[in-house]
Parts: C-alpha cells; sequence; structure tokens
C-alpha cells in the first residue's frame, strides 16, 4: 500500500498497525466514493457508462503494474504461482514463457474492492493478497473473478451479461491503452481457475456465501480445463 501510495494509486490511508489474537490488523482512513460493483448496477442499461468505468478500472491497474516495487516487498510477500498448487504441466508452461519485469500484485482486484467519485477511481481497497510477480497474472485473477463471479441480482441474466461484458470491454481496452496489446494469458488463466478454487473450497457451505456451490466449482474446473487445453496447444508449438 505504500509503494502504491507513492506512485499515485489512490488507496487508504493506514492510520495505525498492531496485532489482535496473533493477527496482523491494519486500521484505515475513510476513503470516499461507492463500491464500483454497486455504482454498476445503478445504471444497468446504460452500457456505454459501464464502458467507460471499466476503462478506468483498467487504467488504474495497469498504473498499479508499472510500479517498481521495492525489493523488500518480496520478503513479505508469497510465490503467485504457488498459490495453484503444485501442478509440473503449469509451472512447465509458464516456465517456458518470455518473462516480465516483477510488478506490484494486486491479486483482488475487482469491482467490490474499488470505490469511485465522480466516475474516477477513489479508492482501491483489500490489499490482503498483495504480492510481486509476472503483472499477466492479475490480469488473470481480474478476469477469472469477472467471468466467475455471481450475476448481480435484481437484473435480468441477459441485462447482467450484457452490463458485464461492457464492463470487461472498457476494462481490457483501459489496461491496454497503458500497456499495449496482451500477449501470452492463456497460462494465467489455467492458473487463475487452479488459484480459484484452492481459495474458495474452504468455504464450501459458509451461509453467507449461498452461490458457492457444487455446480460452481463446476463452472470453475470449466473453465480451468478450458485454459489448460488452449495453454498446452501453444506450449507444445513454442
Amino acid at each position: 500500500m505504500t509503494v502504491a501510495t507513492a506512485g499515485g494509486v489512490p488507496v487508504p490511508r493506514v492510520v495505525a498497525t498492531g496485532t489482535w489474537c496473533d493477527r496482523p490488523a491494519l486500521l484505515l482512513a475513510w476513503s470516499p466514493g461507492e463500491s464500483l460493483g454497486k455504482a454498476l448496477i445503478e445504471q444497468p442499461l446504460a452500457l456505454r457508462r459501464a464502458r467507460e468505468f471499466g476503462a478506468e478500472f483498467g487504467r488504474v491497474q495497469a498504473t498499479i503494474h508499472a510500479l517498481s516495487p521495492p525489493s523488500e516487498t518480496c520478503l513479505y510477500g508469497y510465490s503467485w504461482v504457488a498459490w495453484a498448487g503444485a501442478d509440473p504441466d503449469l509451472q512447465a508452461c509458464l516456465a517456458g514463457l518470455d518473462t516480465r519485469p516483477a510488478a506490484l500484485l494486486h491479486l483482488d482486484y475487482r469491482p467490490l474492492n474499488v470505490l469511485v467519485e465522480n466516475e474516477k477511481v477513489s479508492a482501491v481497497l483489500d490489499w490482503a493478497n498483495a504480492t510481486v510477480g509476472d503483472p499477466r497474472a492479475d490480469l488473470a485473477r481480474t478476469l477469472s473473478i469477472l467471468r466467475m463471479s455471481p450475476l448481480p441480482t435484481g437484473l435480468t441474466s441477459a441485462e447482467a451479461r450484457d452490463l458485464l461484458q461492457a464492463f470487461e470491454t472498457g476494462w481490457l481496452y483501459g489496461f491496454e491503452e497503458k500497456t499495449g496489446p496482451i500477449e501470452h494469458l492463456a497460462p494465467f488463466c489455467w492458473w487463475a481457475g487452479l488459484a480459484m478454487e484452492r481459495d474458495l473450497a474452504p468455504r464450501l457451505g459458509r451461509p453467507d456465501l449461498p452461490w458457492l456451490t457444487p455446480a460452481y466449482f463446476i463452472r470453475v474446473r470449466e473453465w480451468t480445463a478450458a485454459w489448460r487445453a488452449e495453454s498446452q496447444a501453444s506450449c507444445s508449438s513454442t
């Protein structure tokens, strides 16, 4: 969060740090705005507005990736690759790709963790997963969340899908506007599917997550299998 603030990314100010029940805790200052997820469904049929929100969302994520985190950050982070578990095929595929400069990764960058005010991002929240690594991992993680999250309530399925598609289109446009074309994303989407399943599996059955059902995990596995097939085809041809 210190690195992000220094780089111009709007992040809540840390008021105090401490430990509670042997777990680290932060007291954060209040941030202005409302969640981007809430702002999107206020006008679900305004697809142009959704694309503009998506472009702003993408530009801020690209700004995060453009930061050069200090080497000490690695000491406090974890291996983003290991989050997907020990899959030797995936690890071999990732190892064969061109490397990118290490970047700051949020790894939970989604509309519910972003606040907006006056159509601009006013704060990026929830940095608990942050680490250092290939920026394509963060991009794939966001894509998996956008594709796999339950549809917004209060909308028809068609309205919700149109809204999310417009937002996703804008997000990728805004991201590539600052970074150039995205290349070789498939193995990272394979990784993101495995990481999502491992992350959510312990929460299955929680009453506050009624959408998290065995059927949901089938969808995640189908996503992962599709990206695995595409990745292995491209990895074997290189």
